[in-house]
C-alpha cells in the first residue's frame, strides 16, 4: 500500500476500508472520526458521505 497523506487516511479508517493487519495504518473507526474531527474542525458524525464532500471541496 503506498503512503497515505493523513487526511486520507482517517477517511479510509472510518469507511474501515484498511484491515488491522496493517497496524502502521490503521485505527478504530472511533479514533479515525476523532482525528477527523480534530484535522478538520468539522463534525459530520459518522457520515461519510458528508466527510468526503467536504474534504473534497476544502483539501
Amino acid at each position: 500500500m503506498s503512503k497515505l497523506l493523513p487526511l486520507e487516511g482517517y477517511l479510509k479508517n472510518l469507511k474501515q476500508e484498511i484491515p488491522p493487519s496493517i497496524r502502521r495504518l490503521y485505527m478504530s473507526k472511533e479514533q479515525a472520526y476523532e482525528m477527523l474531527k480534530e484535522y478538520t474542525g468539522k463534525d459530520f458524525g459518522y457520515d461519510i458521505e458528508e466527510w468526503e464532500k467536504y474534504t473534497k471541496g476544502n483539501f
